[in-house]
């Protein structure tokens, strides 16, 4: 027997209309559910690096060249020091300090003037001389020897010096000439010295000596100012070393000066 159609016959099946027995739905089709599906993604998906919050581990990106693994890392960490971070913190030059290049061979010796007594050299005769210039007047009215103020040299123990003076000298009168020596510290290897003087245009005044403060005089002066003597000096400093210092005297009574100007120049050659 047919079935009933609806419309008063029977026969075939009808099967307009009905779905198959595997079919889809899409989701607005679907009522009656507690739970929307609209917006979903399917149960299999990826998401960028960038979609994920919170504590994540990517273990594998096409941005890198090989999938990373966190390492494990063991420190050593420096215990506290208020005095370090002071330290990074501060200004490590003086804010008018120069750079080396920037520093002009004009400042350099403006700050390297004077005589330093203390230095000294290794021995040898490619030593170079010093020359001291005389600043100021010293006058000496006795017979007695006295330093000329600022002629003077620090000698090291047992060397062996070339010792040059020129004495720019003044008088109280023509009569009146000038002695010439040296003094130094106790017990020296040796003191060998010769000097000369003008009397006149022509006429020659020396004298020499052996040992400190021994020495010949001029018997006269050649003008009451401007006069020179010259004093040549070998010596041999005893092994303490020590000052040794150009004197000077009147020759008879009155008054002789070593004037500023005068020179002292000295060489150690061993």
């Amino acid at each position: 027997m047919g079935l009933y159609n609806g419309l008063g016959d029977v026969g075939s099946p009808v099967t307009s209309g009905v779905a198959g027995s595997t079919h889809t739905h899409s989701e607005s089709d679907v009522t009656g559910l507690t739970t929307d599906l609209s917006g979903k993604a399917a149960s299999s998906h990826s998401h960028a690096p960038s979609d994920v919050t919170g504590t994540a581990v990517v273990t594998a990106d096409s941005r890198l060249s090989d999938a990373r693994t966190p390492l494990t890392h063991i420190h050593d960490y420096e215990p506290h020091n208020d005095n370090i971070q002071t330290h990074v913190t501060s200004a490590h030059a003086p804010s008018n300090a120069q750079k080396n290049s920037d520093i002009t061979k004009a400042e350099i010796e403006a700050k390297l003037t004077g005589e330093i007594s203390s230095h000294t050299h290794a021995g040898g005769s490619g030593e170079s001389e010093v020359i001291v210039l005389k600043v100021g007047d010293t006058a000496n009215a006795t017979t007695t020897y006295a330093d000329a103020t600022g002629l003077s040299l620090t000698s090291v123990g047992s060397k062996t010096y070339i010792i040059e003076a020129w004495i720019r000298w003044a008088t109280s009168a023509l009569t009146v000439g000038i002695k010439l020596s040296v003094n130094g510290p106790a017990t020296p290897g040796f003191v060998a010295d010769v000097w000369n003087a003008a009397l006149t245009t022509s006429l020659i005044s020396g004298g020499g000596g052996n040992a400190y403060k021994v020495g010949g005089a001029s018997a006269s002066a050649f003008a009451t100012t401007d006069n020179l003597a010259m004093l040549n000096i070998l010596y041999r400093a005893p092994a303490g070393g020590g000052v040794v210092t150009i004197q000077f005297a009147a020759e008879t009574t009155g008054t002789v000066t070593v004037k500023d100007g005068s020179v002292l120049r000295y060489r150690q050659v061993n």
